[in-house]
């Protein structure tokens, strides 16, 4: 079991954001977490990766997330690396340490110890869903659209061969036949053995499990 949450309750203030949640998730799920706005969904996605209580807290939480059997809650996010990839629709910056995208790759080549043999390879994979990554891997970051941010964050994710991907409403500005690549690669990375959460307002894709975050309740179709 890839991520098994149990009785799981959160608060930011004293009213509880959601209350007793359990759910697991194994390798080659794909979730589309929905559910209206305030509703927790990128909280939800904060504890799953450690982001709370580790970076941020609120003033309530009760129960425990595991992920490959350890407890995100009582371990540091770095003790799970590479395990769990976040990738957020604002501050995209924070994740990424360099000016570029080749530098930020040069870098977790270096200290993942990937080859060119096994670079080419996956950057091959890789553009057989996003085939733009040349275009803009020398540009500064900080120049780059919030898609080709979301894009070179992703990359750098896949290098280092994460396991868990969460995507938080990374998917609104993409046009539809984006989107549709975006989904290619969830089933393609589900084949590989991963598994994706991802936060979407669109209505259920199909093919693709649903959790509804609803009433401080997840629910789970």
């Amino acid at each position: 079991m890839l991520l098994h949450i149990e009785n799981l309750t959160f608060g930011w203030q004293k009213d509880t954001l959601f209350e007793g949640i359990n759910c697991r998730l194994e390798k080659n799920d794909i979730i589309q977490l929905i559910g209206e706005n305030g509703t927790g969904k990128t909280t939800l996605l904060n504890l799953i990766s450690g982001m709370i209580p580790h970076f941020n807290r609120g003033s309530m939480l009760e129960g425990d997330i595991y992920v490959n059997g350890c407890s995100m809650l009582k371990v540091s996010p770095k003790n799970l690396f590479p395990t769990i990839a976040l990738i957020p629709c604002v501050n995209l910056e924070l994740f990424l340490l360099t000016e570029t995208l080749s530098q930020e790759i040069l870098l977790t080549r270096s200290i993942l110890k990937i080859d060119a043999n096994q670079f080419n390879k996956q950057l091959k994979d890789f553009m057989m869903f996003f085939p733009d990554i040349p275009e803009f891997i020398n540009l500064p970051l900080k120049e780059l659209h919030i898609n080709q941010k979301i894009l070179a964050l992703t990359f750098i994710f896949f290098l280092q061969n994460c396991r868990l991907y969460l995507f938080d409403e990374v998917l609104a500005d993409f046009s539809e036949s984006l989107i549709q690549q975006w989904y290619a690669f969830f089933k393609w990375l589900s084949s590989k053995g991963c598994a994706v959460i991802f936060v979407d307002h669109q209505q259920h894709a199909e093919g693709f499990l649903q959790w509804i975050l609803k009433d401080k309740k997840l629910i789970q179709l």
